[in-house]
């Protein structure tokens, strides 16, 4: 219906998954906290402004979808954290924008890191925003953990802050590194970015174990920018 309807966070955090549609926009203007491996979808056929931190743990994952309704118009605003694990995050729209907050699908202690894609069929610009997938530390005698993969992608792409997919160290005698992930950014008007890494974590000290493969970065501009 028209007007506001406000949900209050607290009722539903205890689900599976918070799944919110809106006809017209979503705010997020409180915290969003689910429970260990729930997760968190959004759809709105207008905007989605982030006003306040949205984070999930475990296996849950965030989805968060702009403009659903295919019609080019839809801001995705970031303006608070973004947060999950191995669950990983996805956020698209018509347009993506960030004002605050950082993105990040790092693993828990022990822990594989999750897999982030950002998408716009226009824009995305994040800012400063730093963008995170690196494999979650060791505890002694474990080794390194992998990181997950990050795609992002629209016409033209502009950020100032750092992209990171890397491995984890290993820890201790013979403990081996964690693999890095792959970096993919794709535009068709242009791209600036800040720094990209996707490092292999290196082995424990001591003993002869390998460190972490390397990942991949392919940063990839049409003819058009």
């Amino acid at each position: 219906a028209a007007g506001t309807t406000t949900i209050q966070i607290a009722d539903v955090t205890g689900y599976s998954e918070l799944f919110l549609q809106a006809t017209r926009d979503i705010t997020v203007a409180s915290a969003i906290t689910m429970a260990v491996n729930n997760s968190i979808r959004l759809e709105a056929n207008n905007n989605i402004s982030v006003n306040a931190a949205v984070a999930v743990s475990g296996t849950g994952s965030i989805n968060l979808k702009a403009d659903a309704d295919n019609s080019g118009a839809g801001n995705l605003a970031i303006g608070a954290n973004i947060t999950s694990q191995v669950g990983g995050i996805t956020i698209s729209g018509a347009t993506v924008t960030r004002t605050a907050g950082n993105i990040a699908a790092s693993g828990a202690a022990n822990s594989n890191a999750g897999n982030i894609n950002i998408s716009a069929t226009n824009t995305v610009n994040l800012g400063a925003a730093t963008v995170t997938a690196n494999g979650g530390t060791a505890s002694a005698g474990n080794a390194g953990r992998n990181s997950g993969a990050i795609s992002i992608s629209g016409n033209g792409v502009a950020m100032t802050g750092t992209i990171t997919a890397s491995g984890s160290n290993g820890n201790g005698a013979n403990t081996v590194g964690g693999n890095a992930g792959s970096v993919n950014v794709t535009s068709t008007n242009g791209i600036s970015i800040g720094a990209a890494t996707a490092s292999g974590g290196a082995s424990g000290a001591g003993g002869a174990a390998a460190g972490g493969n390397a990942g991949t970065i392919a940063i990839t501009n049409s003819t058009a920018g």
